[in-house]
């Protein structure tokens, strides 16, 4: 029983190829699994061997006695960790069975062991002892017979099990448009928005259960006109906001009632994702054409004599028959995402990420590439396109107010599209059917995504319908060819 070390006791050699069994699972176990199964089982059987060591390392046989009983339950929290395993099926039958004999094998030799301490009695006259009560247990082996060994080449390399599990998990970028958050005029106030986000995240929540990553961008126009119409009847109390500010202050407020929302609907399922909002930055060209002509129609109307105060300090305001008059701006090309490594990262650690909200807070490059804030707002669904792009997701689904895209939209003849491809697409858009305030810029995000990912598929649906267009049962489906 005198080991040199304790790499040569049998019992930590049994615990470590449980360790190397029990780590290869964890490593193909699906990503949601990160925080729950696959820590806890790594854990665990790191516990074990840790445990171990530390033990044989102490000097008084109490001490020693303490840490290989904290070895033994690790040991067996390991076992049931491949228990469990196999309850969901991740492995199979012969699997088990391996992880069970292994850890027979180790519990046999560590219970020997702990006997052989308890009558050494270590430290005993130097220090004292005192007694470790643990009535009805008896650690002993048959003399003369040796636990079975198994060579590292036998240790079993666990395999996920069942249809769902052997299937890769896919990654969407889902853009949820603006009803999702104001369902009307009347129900524009916080609480309002807060129950539409709820309603919202119940089908999203639907699409993590089928077992997809996502990451979730919003609209944030009406939220940001609410601060501007603030700033103008608090303007004589208190300081402006500037415009780049509002966007992250939207992004901040509307990522917060989604995360909250989607991890509340997360408890009610019983599914454990960690979920985080990202206050993102997108890049934009300083000489970008559209901050010659500003376009983008922004804020609430008003009477030309308060438009001409705008102008002032230093907006474009412009005339809408009929309507009155309001303040537009740039909407400039989005060229690259701030925190897209960040992003990226997040969503391989299994967290369901918000990003990208309003398009992101547009930003230039000075002279010395610092980063400036700019007057400006980018189109939500080109921002959409360009992180589903980057990040080469297998779907980058439109989620907006009707739950399928129709050509001839309105009209006697108007027909819904079941799906099309992106030459079909491109003509139906060259012919009119997809109008520049509606379903104009949502085609055009999803061309420019299958332009740059070929491989990848595009779904234009409402919330409601995000799982039956999943099934093929709703939704527009485009595809590059």
């Amino acid at each position: 029983m005198d080991e040199a070390r304790f790499e040569e006791l049998r019992f930590y050699q049994a615990a470590m190829r449980l360790l190397k069994a029990a780590y290869r699972l964890a490593e193909q176990l699906p990503k949601y699994e990160r925080y729950n199964l696959a820590s806890q089982l790594r854990r665990a059987a790191l516990s074990t061997v840790l445990n171990i060591a530390e033990g044989y390392g102490r000097y008084h046989f109490l001490d020693k006695l303490r840490f290989f009983y904290y070895a033994r339950g690790s040991l067996f929290e390991t076992l049931s960790g491949f228990v469990a395993a196999c309850a969901v099926g991740y492995v199979d039958d012969e699997q088990l069975a391996w992880a069970r004999q292994t850890t027979a094998e180790a519990g046999a030799s560590l219970n020997a062991y702990i006997n052989y301490i308890r009558n050494q009695k270590q430290g005993a006259q130097t220090f004292g002892e005192k007694h470790i009560q643990e009535p009805n247990l008896v650690y002993e082996t048959t003399p003369g017979q040796e636990p079975p060994q198994f060579p590292n080449s036998q240790i079993p390399n666990p395999q996920p099990q069942g249809d769902n599990m052997n299937k890769e998990r896919k990654t969407a970028v889902v853009a949820i448009g603006g009803n999702s958050l104001i369902l009307d005029k009347q129900h524009e106030d916080v609480a309002s928005q807060y129950r539409a986000v709820e309603e919202t995240c119940k089908h999203i929540a639907d699409m993590i259960e089928r077992g997809w990553d996502l990451v979730i961008t919003h609209g944030n126009g009406p939220q940001v006109g609410f601060i501007l119409r603030r700033n103008e009847l608090a303007a004589h109390e208190v300081h402006t906001t500037p415009l780049d500010l509002i966007g992250a202050d939207t992004q901040g407020s509307i990522g917060y009632m989604i995360s909250q929302a989607l991890g509340n609907e997360f408890k009610r399922r019983g599914i454990n994702r960690p979920i985080a909002s990202v206050v993102t930055q997108v890049v934009v060209d300083r000489d970008d054409p559209a901050f010659q002509n500003p376009s983008k129609g922004i804020g609430g109307f008003t009477t030309e004599d308060k438009a001409r105060v705008f102008e002032t300090d230093g907006w474009r305001v412009v005339e809408d028959a009929g309507r009155g008059w309001r303040r537009v701006i740039a909407s400039p090309i989005p060229l690259r995402i701030v925190e897209l490594d960040a992003i990226r990262t997040l969503v391989e650690q299994g967290f369901i990420v918000i990003a990208v909200g309003g398009g992101g807070i547009p930003v230039i490059e000075d002279e010395n590439g610092n980063l400036v804030g700019t007057r400006a707002v980018i189109d939500k669904d080109r921002a959409t396109s360009l992180l589903a792009q980057e990040l080469k997701v297998d779907l980058f689904l439109i989620s907006t107010a009707v739950s399928q895209v129709a050509i001839n939209f309105n009209q006697p003849d108007q027909q819904w599209l079941d799906q099309m491809t992106a030459d079909e697409a491109r003509k139906h858009q060259a012919e009119g059917h997809f109008k520049p305030g509606s379903m104009g810029p949502k085609i055009e995000a999803v061309l420019s995504f299958l332009d740059a990912h070929p491989a990848g598929k595009a779904l234009i649906t409402n919330p409601p319908n995000i799982a039956n267009a999943l099934d093929g049962k709703d939704g527009t489906w485009i595809v590059c060819q």
